[in-house]
């Protein structure tokens, strides 16, 4: 028998209203963290200057950018080593100080401190850090990676870049990679000249960075041959040459731990189970209070570069290239195309 049309109303109603009642609005804090120090700078074995950025913690206006007092300025930096030279460094932009001094050079072996004094009167220190060798880069490789680009549109087929080199045996080792590479973009381009059938400024080269952080402990490899060692991905825009500059750092114990945590926190997919993100503390702290420390890390790391073109003869490869490339070319000049990119091959390869 069916229900009423009065009836079945008071039935909605009262299942509403007992819906409504049963759910209480919770007011939740918001978290106002207070805003710490950021220091991050190396100093290395290469000629200087060595820079130090200083920022604040806090919100960011957007992927690259901070707000403008995030950045810390007026600040008095220096930076001294274990046989009492130090070296002031100066305001080069927001939050960037950098040496002056072309004499004060990283010497491995040696112990290095900076010290920051704030414009509050707040002074800064980092623990003592020695800067350790590092063994030379006997060759790079590369391995074409086929990401199948129709399931992930986001991504693109490319070059992972490996390096090879000794580990030494005599020694504990902690290894850091840094690269950077150019490849090639592609735009329609236009006429070389009026009437000409032939295009030009078609093709040019865009810089490629990475945030991965790519760091190794030898603990299990001490003394081995370290082959294949993943370093740096080469994203394929188009056909062509990529140009790839690799720095293997060498790094104390106490940074490595710091860029395990950073790589950990990196790589977290996000589920409920994953612990909350907190900041990574570094090496720094408070002159007068030791219980107060700042973000970031001051390092001291010897670097062995190697510079690498790969040129990728295999034509299965250079078809798939072909056929997955396609919708990357860009109406246009390609330099205008593709801000920040040249036309010119970048020089030293």
């Amino acid at each position: 028998m069916p229900t009423p049309p009065k009836v079945a109303c008071l039935l909605l109603a009262l299942i509403g209203w007992l819906a409504t009642s049963c759910v209480d609005e919770v007011q939740l804090p918001i978290r106002n963290p207070t805003r710490q120090l950021v220091v991050e700078g190396t100093i290395t074995n290469e000629p200087p200057p060595y820079s130090v950025k200083l920022t604040y913690s806090g919100a960011f206006q957007s992927a690259n950018r901070l707000p403008e007092e995030s950045y810390v300025g007026q600040a008095t930096v220096t930076l001294g080593d274990d046989l009492g030279r130090t070296v002031s460094l100066l305001p080069r932009g927001p939050g960037i100080y950098q040496t002056t001094d072309s004499s004060f050079v990283g010497t491995v072996g040696r112990t290095y401190t900076l010290r920051v004094a704030l414009p509050d009167g707040k002074r800064y220190a980092s623990r003592p850090e020695q800067m350790r060798s590092v063994p030379s880069i006997d060759s790079l490789s590369f391995a074409f990676v086929d990401v199948n680009v129709n399931a992930n549109p986001e991504r693109f087929n490319g070059y992972e870049v490996y390096t090879h080199f000794q580990d030494p045996a005599e020694t504990d080792n902690y290894y850091r990679w840094l690269a950077y590479g150019y490849s090639q973009v592609h735009s329609t381009g236009a006429p070389c000249s009026l009437g000409n059938p032939n295009i030009c400024f078609d093709y040019c080269w865009q810089a490629n960075y990475t945030s991965a952080v790519r760091i190794l402990s030898d603990a299990l490899v001490n003394g081995n041959r370290i082959t294949r060692q993943p370093v740096f991905f080469s994203p394929i825009y188009t056909r062509g040459p990529h140009l790839v500059e690799v720095s293997q750092l060498s790094l104390t114990r106490e940074a490595y731990q710091f860029w395990k945590l950073y790589q950990e926190q990196q790589t977290r997919v996000g589920s409920i189970l994953d612990p909350l993100p907190a900041p990574i503390v570094g090496n720094i702290a408070n002159a007068d209070n030791p219980n107060e420390l700042a973000l970031g890390y001051f390092a001291a790391s010897a670097v062995a570069r190697r510079r690498f073109a790969i040129y990728d003869p295999n034509p299965r490869n250079i078809n798939k290239i072909y056929a997955t490339t396609e919708y990357l070319i860009r109406p246009g000049l390609c330099f205008q195309a593709f801000p920040g990119s040249t036309l010119e091959r970048p020089p030293g390869w």
